[in-house]
């Protein structure tokens, strides 16, 4: 495939609340032209969502900067709804016909996993009050097993810590 002038993703896929940033790459002969970020099946009627000779975009969620050392603009869309999944196009304004270049955006659902806490395996010392027992949590380098002792002679529920965390994992087909 030879190189248009202008380089974009094929697809591109984001979790529902996430950002999900593309990439645009162009030729050096376009540094200087307005680029823009356009939503819609057709080329020739895709809504324009953010200029880069505009700066902010007017709709909040959509960024578009330029790195003209690069040659590659960027846009960035914050907090994805599933109504953002759409056809896009990474545009180069030009005399006569612009240049496009077309891509997908997917929207999935946001993924969740469970993680210890804490998730290093750095030394680390946590102090929990349970059932107004104070517990101590001794975890060395490498240790596989957490320690815990109490500074009273009863016996203690055991406790875990446990961090519910989201992932944001942005897929990318192109490898």
């Amino acid at each position: 495939a030879s190189f248009s002038g202008l380089k974009a993703p094929q697809d591109k896929t984001g979790h529902l609340g996430d950002s999900v940033t593309v990439e645009c790459q162009y030729s050096p002969n376009f540094r200087d032209s307005d680029k823009y970020w356009c939503r819609g099946d057709n080329w020739l009627t895709c809504k324009i969502l953010a200029r880069t000779n505009e700066g902010r975009s007017a709709q909040t969620r959509v960024y578009i900067s330029d790195d003209r050392d690069q040659n590659v603009f960027t846009v960035t869309t914050h907090n994805l709804q599933w109504e953002d999944e759409d056809v896009y196009w990474c545009g180069i304004k030009q005399a006569g016909l612009d240049i496009m270049e077309q891509m997908q955006l997917t929207v999935i659902k946001g993924q969740t996993a469970v993680t210890p806490y804490p998730p290093s395996t750095a030394a680390a010392v946590d102090t929990m009050s349970t059932r107004g027992h104070s517990l101590r949590h001794h975890e060395a380098e490498g240790s596989p097993e957490p320690r815990y002792s109490h500074n009273s002679e009863h016996k203690c529920c055991g406790t875990l810590y446990v961090k519910i965390s989201f992932t944001n994992i942005l897929y990318n087909s192109d490898g």
